[in-house]
């Protein structure tokens, strides 16, 4: 997933899975948190890449295909 938001700072990058880790007054830091324990349950992955603030950010989810 692809987002033209405001961007996600370096220094909050390896965080934003964190439980609680938030930086909306209004946020409690469990959504992608939440969903990143959806991903690992079901032996997946979620995870981000950003260019910065005022850039891009990618979501990336993973998950393994057993046939």
């Amino acid at each position: 997933m692809n987002d033209n938001g405001t961007g996600i700072a370096a220094d909050h990058l390896p965080r934003i899975f964190c439980h609680g880790f938030t930086t909306s007054s209004e946020g409690h830091g469990f959504g992608l948190h939440s969903a990143a324990n959806a991903a690992r349950e079901m032996s997946g992955n979620l995870s981000a890449t950003s260019g910065g603030l005022g850039e891009a950010q990618r979501l990336f989810s993973t998950f393994r295909l057993t046939v």
